[in-house]
């Protein structure tokens, strides 16, 4: 609508401003494009997370299953080491010089005592030794599906190994601990004696 402008500017300038509309156009069906994406990773990840999710809780509930059924087992071994007591128990009943002392009951007592106190003990032992079970089994599933990882972690230890292995290596560590815990000896020694002034 410019007087000043000739028609060849005008032009260019109406080329220029619809090149730059359709870029800003381009752009913005890019960013939604690109917003759509994200959405569709994020609905995706969320959804893997509630698989999983669902999946250690299966397993979580068929672990808590397992270790129910072992504590049944216990208790019903536990229940079968009582009889033999309770027998144990009914041969002092017929001599009639025991059946007047009342240790044997004790005694029994006791060892009821003792058999419950195991089964707790047992059943934690039981549960550590799963766990390590089931760690050892991941390990092993992540360097099966990563063998690499293993021959990089062995790498490594070899090279700190060697690496302390250098006698002028060893001192010079000891030297820069040994620097380092002077200052920290000095600062705390200098806190000191600020918050003593």
């Amino acid at each position: 609508m410019s007087s000043v402008l000739d028609e060849e500017r005008r032009e260019a300038f109406l080329q220029a401003l619809q090149s730059l509309q359709e870029d800003q156009q381009e752009a913005d069906k890019w960013e939604q494009e690109e917003k759509q994406r994200q959405e569709d990773q994020l609905r995706r990840d969320i959804e893997e997370a509630r698989k999983l999710r669902a999946e250690n809780e299966e397993r979580e509930r068929r672990r808590s299953e397992e270790e129910r059924a072992r504590q049944e087992g216990s208790e019903v071994d536990y229940g079968i080491d009582r009889t033999p007591s309770a027998a144990g128990s009914s041969k002092p009943r017929r001599s009639p010089k025991q059946s007047s002392m009342s240790r044997p009951p004790q005694s029994s007592a006791a060892k009821r005592g003792k058999a419950v106190t195991p089964p707790s003990f047992g059943t934690r032992a039981v549960t550590a030794l799963s766990n390590i079970r089931g760690l050892i089994e991941q390990m092993s599933a992540s360097l099966r599906s990563n063998p690499v990882f293993l021959i990089r972690t062995l790498a490594f230890i070899l090279g700190v190994l060697l690496m302390f292995g250098r006698k002028s290596i060893r001192e010079k560590i000891s030297r820069v601990l040994g620097t380092g815990w002077d200052k920290i000896k000095a600062t705390a020694g200098m806190g000191v004696k600020v918050s003593y002034i």
